[in-house]
């Protein structure tokens, strides 16, 4: 009996021990779910948001060391580490304003001091396009702050070579050591690997922005404009500019000579639907490697209500819905509702993300509606606005018709005719009265 009662003694600590270590798992393993899953959030304002992602784009958050995979409508926070990998990419949005990321880049995303968002470039590189009406927004680059201002488009590399940056429109402001300049349009600031500047040969794209996807509404081709400044070349050299549908150049679809004059240069050249290549080489040296997509888009087709149909209601009108096909690329849509198909003054003016709507409270009356699809900043051209539908809105009440008695004249008095004789009684004929059949 004490024998048994010391085995069962022994045996608790030991159970005891064993639910300790599977609580310390369980725990371990909970925590490192939570860490995970805490990638992906952050208790900090979101400062910008992933408009475009293709193929493997990575962020990692803050202090963390575990990397989770971006898509699209991610959203941005400062600390934020942002990598791509080799033939990936990515569009970032910064209040208005759209920077391109290209393969091989690693960023990091900040505040500045003022409380704008600030880009600090690692290695890769990047291009900035800033609207009209977007907000400020600042790079850091080999020691130097770049702020952008309004409508200004640039492009900053950085690796083992050393940093350059190139101002294509607009105007920068670039701080270094405490002293700013500005720098407008066509600046070229090129340094090696020990920030000593060079002057190589250089050129300054103006058209088309990198990575520009333009769109072509119609089945003829697109005409493309490229325009570029040349940078330490002489005015009597020649640039060739080269476009190609793959990467290599292997085919070579259109070529074009040009004299450089220290001024603009440009060309323009017809091309289809596709994806395109193009490079400036000066000397054998390609000076500038770009690619673009012609993406060939459509109006939407109206669906509901039809073109011509009439709404009919009893009591009380139900929301009209209205629907329109889908428009490839497109980020939202614009719908038009009126009263007058010139749309001078719409009743209804709304953007809608989808390809459908219900409007409450349309009065009776004949109405026009058209659908125009937007895409985001970083298309350019303009897409054709879908056709004009009309349509009734009618209430059954107004349509039934108010009841009028008419008067009948009394009917004509008509003779009577007198009756018809009857008929005579008919008569037998066969077999005749008194006849016998069989012998007598």
């Amino acid at each position: 009996m004490s024998k048994s009662i010391r085995s069962q003694a022994k045996i608790l600590p030991d159970f005891a021990v064993v639910l300790f270590c599977l609580a310390a798992a369980v725990g371990s393993v909970y925590l490192f779910y939570l860490s995970l899953s805490q990638t992906l959030t952050s208790s900090l304002d979101p400062v910008g948001i992933v408009t475009i992602k293709y193929n493997s784009v990575q962020r990692r958050m803050g202090d963390r060391v575990l990397w989770d995979r971006l898509y699209n409508e991610s959203l941005l926070y400062p600390g934020d580490i942002i990598r791509i990998a080799e033939l990936s990419g990515a569009v970032l949005d910064f209040d208005g304003n759209q920077i391109e990321l290209e393969d091989n880049t690693l960023i990091r995303v900040t505040v500045g001091s003022s409380g704008q968002p600030q880009i600090e470039l690692s290695s890769g590189t990047l291009n900035l396009s800033s609207s009209e009406d977007s907000g400020t927004i600042a790079l850091v680059i080999g020691g130097r702050t770049i702020e952008a201002g309004q409508g200004t488009a640039l492009s900053a590399s950085s690796g083992n070579d050393g940093v350059v940056l190139k101002v294509s429109e607009g105007t920068a402001i670039i701080t270094q050591d405490g002293i700013s300049a500005e720098a407008a349009a066509g600046t070229v600031i090129s340094e090696d690997a020990f920030g000593v500047e060079q002057f190589y040969p250089s050129v300054v794209v103006l058209r088309p922005y990198p990575n520009a996807r333009l769109l072509k509404d119609t089945v003829q081709p697109l005409d493309v404009l490229f325009a570029w400044n040349a940078v330490n070349i002489a005015a009597d050299e020649e640039l060739l500019l080269e476009i190609s549908p793959d990467r290599n150049f292997n085919v070579i679809a259109a070529s074009f000579n040009t004299l450089d004059n220290m001024q603009l240069s440009s060309a323009q050249i017809l091309l289809d639907a596709g994806i395109w290549n193009w490079r400036l080489t000066y000397r054998d040296e390609v000076l500038h490697n770009g690619r673009f997509t012609i993406t060939e888009v459509s109006a939407p087709s109206l669906a509901a209500p039809a073109a011509g149909s009439v709404i009919n209601y009893t009591e009380q009108l139900q929301p009209v819905r209205f629907q329109w096909t889908e428009t490839e690329d497109a980020s939202h849509y614009l719908l038009e509702i009126g009263q007058t198909p010139d749309f001078l003054n719409p009743r209804y003016r709304t953007d809608v993300w989808g390809t459908s709507i219900t409007i409450d409270n349309m009065e009776d009356g004949t109405w026009y509606w058209r659908v125009r699809p937007v895409f985001p900043s970083n298309f350019e051209g303009n897409v054709s606005v879908s056709v004009i539908a009309n349509f009734r809105i009618e209430s059954e009440q107004e349509r039934e018709s108010p009841s009028v008695s008419i008067e009948q004249p009394p009917p004509e008095e008509i003779e009577a005719e007198p009756p018809l004789p009857p008929l005579a009684a008919p008569l037998n004929m066969l077999p005749v009265n008194g006849y016998r059949i069989g012998p007598e």
